[in-house]
């Protein structure tokens, strides 16, 4: 019960966050490359889906009507292949500001004081791209595995919802990292860490796909809010549990 507390005041208190860290001018710049990064996105789309039309139109050779149905189901999957990448991409390309913006979050609340380096900069990067694309492909695994199963067993709905909160535990897993990297944990171990807090990040996970499916501002301010959401209650929850180990002493 306290962690559900601890958990919504996190998501309460991350709101005005980014004004309080001092660090609304030092997002225009990876702003900006999200909003290229978007509009390429609807660009290569949009080819994409005439693209699938093209093919399906040749095999089908359609009337009005089943080119209608052939350019609507075609530009769905589309928006499933954006929904389903863009995410990853935006948490990978960015982990260095994400990780910086958690920073800045601990740093204002407990006055902790942290100078990386370009090396260590880049370590992160790289570390950020090679989580978000191993999240990705188990992500993918997972969900092709519980829909599969969906279509052959009964009992479909509990499928489905397995495989949205798989989605959501590692997207909320890759938020955690960003304040994992940080205390110079190994991938196993944060890994393992996220495991430990499974509600809390996989809850994390499913409110930034909620902010996320919003237009424009999902994209925008979706990962950072819940950078702030996933550090402050790690810091909080890291807090109690020095509490608990002083008092067992």
């Amino acid at each position: 019960m306290k962690e559900l507390k601890i958990m919504f005041n996190s998501f309460k208190e991350a709101i005005p966050l980014y004004k309080k860290v001092k660090f609304k001018g030092k997002k225009l710049i990876p702003l900006s490359i999200m909003i290229l990064l978007f509009v390429l996105y609807i660009i290569l789309g949009n080819k994409f889906t005439e693209f699938l039309i093209e093919i399906l139109s040749k095999q089908f050779k359609p009337d009005i009507f089943t080119d209608k149905i052939i350019r609507l189901l075609s530009k769905i999957f589309t928006v499933v292949i954006y929904f389903y990448t863009y995410k990853y991409i935006v948490l990978g390309l960015f982990s260095p500001f994400l990780s910086n913006y958690s920073e800045k979050v601990e740093t204002f609340y407990q006055g902790k004081s942290f100078k990386f380096s370009f090396y260590q900069n880049l370590k992160f990067f790289f570390r950020g791209v090679g989580i978000s694309s191993t999240n990705f492909i188990i992500e993918l695994l997972f969900v092709g595995f519980f829909f599969f199963l969906g279509i052959l067993l009964p009992f479909k709905p509990i499928f489905y919802i397995l495989s949205i909160l798989v989605q959501c535990f590692f997207i909320g897993y890759s938020f955690s990292d960003y304040y994992y990297e940080r205390k110079e944990y190994g991938v196993r171990k944060s890994l393992k860490e996220a495991l430990n807090n499974v509600v809390a990040v996989t809850l994390i996970g499913g409110v930034f796909i909620l902010i996320f499916a919003i237009p424009i501002i999902g994209i925008l301010y979706g990962p950072i809010y819940c950078t702030g959401v996933t550090t402050l209650y790690l810091l909080k929850k890291e807090k109690i549990n020095v509490r608990s180990v002083m008092l067992n002493l």
